[in-house]
């Protein structure tokens, strides 16, 4: 077998509905024996281990083929068995023949790491621990998050079934283990409810920050931000879940991905420009909805969110948004599932809405000029502000003055309340629909936007607060049963699961937890590719129950004394005063990036602060806090999620980068309208 390719195993059983469950035990908690046979007589037992993220690597994923829902045991271990053999279980290496294997299998749950890969006596393979690859996996290799295999993706596939790759120090080793969808899992656990049939709907609004949702609001929230959203208040006011929320970046690539995937940016790996393509491999929430027998439908409204970037994955059908009109249509149709589901005429629906504004450019909404606190004299404010105006702010070496801030602030939050609108018309063609007591719903944010708080302005620069922290909003289904208990601080890259665990659809480990399950406020946040700098931030509870932000900055390269300049020139298609061209100092930085670590650089010692979030919108720092332990926490947090700190040359496979894809002309101007730097963020 070649030793650079992974060869997928054929299915042979009796049932084709095989569903493919990755595993992504991200602390090694679960491990699989396996006992096999050879003819008649048995031949022995291995500890097969399941390890955490990654692909390439010991840490890779494994994959059981039936109809696996992980569930939490109430006991330490729990069977799993298929006495409707033939089911197979080859195993595959550079140095071993393949095993034809039948047997039971057991699954234990186990607290603590499992022993690792060099004594599990695999056939054919030892080794030391690797890295794992911080990136998606190669083509020819079948990740952990990969999408589920079962109903149309199966005939998409056929019955092959490709297997994760292990690179060990000498050896590579392919694991596929197949079983019978018929099988049983005894372990004392609750009843779970019943798979919900009903519509789901998740919009998403880009750059909506927290503190301008009227709902949101707190004592010390000023008047000029109270007001803006009728709309979202409302649907605020019925839903189960109404917090701040806190988002996995601060800009649209890497944050988007992690909300259709639940994996944080360094994992599922859209975290730049360059590699702002979803990577097929991943398992998006649309995949997880049709797997379950939903109907999808998608409408985008920003340009990084188009099937040519991967967001058409799972999807039966996509849309511009547009106009809106369109998907009022479609909400207001979905009364015709009925109540609790699907009908004879139509199966259950998935809709994903994604709402541009108050994105920039901000335009005058002079018709919502009553939402403001002030009386200001619009006739005096431009009519838009683009991202062009913005742009120049985002250095921090050039101070925004008083007046145009305001200027920027108003326009901000006109078009804020023009976005409330254009939801308010979507939820409200839902409640016509009839199927709004039916439905899970949920509105949030891809991230805030700066007005100077941070000494930067727009977004992308940085992970302050007024950044990271957005709305999210839950409504599930009336008499649904969902337990959840709303607080401050969570990820919003929890939606994922939250919906996914809904429709009866496991999403493995690795993945943010869902908002039923109880956890510590704690979410951690990424930021790649700055000007020579990564950046990370991890929100917690302090130990008075506030929240409490660590930031964590590290340096793969010198400052760019032209960094900045380079981003205008680049809107401008100019050269810098150099002669340098904008795109020749994004490469250098690039290039630097690939051979250092993330998180801990190799340009100085990384930098650690801790601030304290206070009332609505505030961030000071905490002068006395032990900065030792808070770098610990940020980093058991950051390797827990997305594996070992290893560069990235050396995590890719060969070295490379994600292949990215030509942008279109008609695209790069749509970038530039939109603010985003071709080649940067």
């Amino acid at each position: 077998m070649d030793g650079q390719e992974a060869r997928g195993a054929r299915l042979r059983a009796a049932s084709p509905a095989i569903v493919k469950r990755c595993l992504r035990g991200v602390n090694e908690r679960w491990r699989v024996r396996a006992s096999w046979s050879i003819g008649d007589g048995p031949v022995g037992s291995r500890m097969l281990g399941l390890p955490g993220a990654g692909c390439d690597s010991p840490r890779g994923t494994w994959c059981l083929g039936a109809a696996l829902r992980p569930v939490p045991c109430s006991r330490d271990t729990f069977d799993l068995s298929w006495p409707a053999l033939p089911a197979v279980v080859p195993i595959v290496s550079d140095h071993s023949p393949m095993l034809v294997l039948t047997a039971d299998t057991s699954l234990a749950c186990d607290a603590d790491r499992v022993v690792p890969p060099s004594s599990h006596g695999l056939p054919g393979g030892e080794g030391r621990r690797r890295s794992p690859a911080p990136s998606v996996c190669p083509p020819n290799a079948s990740p952990c998050n990969r999408r589920l295999v079962g109903g149309r993706a199966a005939h998409r596939r056929g019955a092959a079934i490709r297997a994760g790759r292990w690179r060990a120090e000498r050896y590579h080793l392919w694991v596929v283990l197949l079983a019978l969808s018929s099988l049983s899992v005894a372990c004392s656990t609750p009843e779970e409810p019943e798979p919900h049939r009903g519509p789901v709907v998740l919009i998403t609004v880009d750059t909506l920050r927290a503190d301008v949702v009227g709902a949101l609001a707190q004592a010390d929230t000023p008047a000029d931000r109270r007001g803006l959203t009728p709309h979202l208040d409302r649907f605020a006011a019925e839903a189960d879940w109404a917090e701040r929320a806190v988002a996995t970046s601060s800009w649209t690539v890497p944050s988007m991905a992690s909300l259709m995937t639940g994996l944080q940016p360094w994992s599922h790996g859209s975290w730049h420009g360059e590699r702002a393509v979803l990577a097929e491999e991943r398992l998006t929430v649309a995949e997880v909805m049709q797997e379950a027998g939903f109907h999808t439908i998608g409408f985008r409204s920003n340009t990084w969110l188009r099937p040519r970037f991967g967001y058409a994955q799972g999807f039966d059908e996509m849309y511009d948004l547009g106009g809106s009109k369109r998907a009022i249509a479609v909400l207001e149709s979905l009364g015709a599932q009925g109540p609790g589901g699907e009908t004879e005429a139509a199966a259950p629906t998935f809709v994903w809405i994604h709402v541009l504004p108050p994105h920039a450019p901000y335009l005058r909404h002079d018709q919502y000029a009553e939402r403001l606190s002030s009386s200001p004299d619009l006739t005096a404010l431009p009519q838009r502000v683009t991202a062009a105006d913005l742009e120049p702010y985002l250095d921090p070496g050039r101070p925004l003055d008083e007046a145009t801030r305001e200027v920027f602030w108003t326009l901000y939050r006109l078009h804020v309340a023009h976005s409330d609108e254009i939801v308010g018309a979507l939820l409200d063609a839902l409640r016509r629909s009839g199927s709004w007591d039916d439905s899970w719903i949920v509105v949030t944010s891809d991230h805030g936007e700066e007005f100077g708080e941070a000494g930067q302005i727009a977004h992308g620069g940085n992970l302050h607060r007024v950044l990271l922290e957005v709305p999210l909003l839950v409504k599930a289904p009336r008499g649904a049963g969902a337990r959840m208990e709303p607080r401050p601080g969570v990820s919003n890259a929890r939606i994922f699961a939250t919906l996914s665990e809904a429709v009866g659809v496991s999403t493995g480990e690795g993945v943010a937890e869902p908002l039923t399950v109880d956890v510590a406020a704690g979410a951690l946040s990424e930021l790649y590719l700055g000007n020579g700098d990564n950046r990370f931030s991890l929100v917690e509870e302090g130990p008075d129950g506030s929240l409490r932000q660590i930031h964590w900055r590290s340096r793969f390269a010198p400052e760019e004394p032209e960094y900045f300049a380079a981003r205008v020139a680049s809107l401008a298609d100019a050269a810098l005063p150099s002669g340098e061209s904008p795109q020749q100092l994004f490469d250098r930085q690039a290039a630097a990036f690939l051979v250092a670590p993330p998180l801990a650089g190799n340009v100085d010692v990384p930098v650690v602060e801790v601030r304290s979030w206070v009332g609505s919108s505030a961030s000071v720092p905490l002068a006395e806090a032990p900065l030792a332990e808070a770098s610990r926490r940020l980093r058991r947090a950051w390797t827990a999620a997305n594996g070992d700190d290893v560069a990235p040359a050396e995590g890719l496979e060969g070295g490379a980068a994600q292949e990215g894809i030509e942008l279109l002309p008609e695209e790069r101007e749509r970038l530039r309208a939109l603010g985003y730097v071709v080649g940067g963020r």
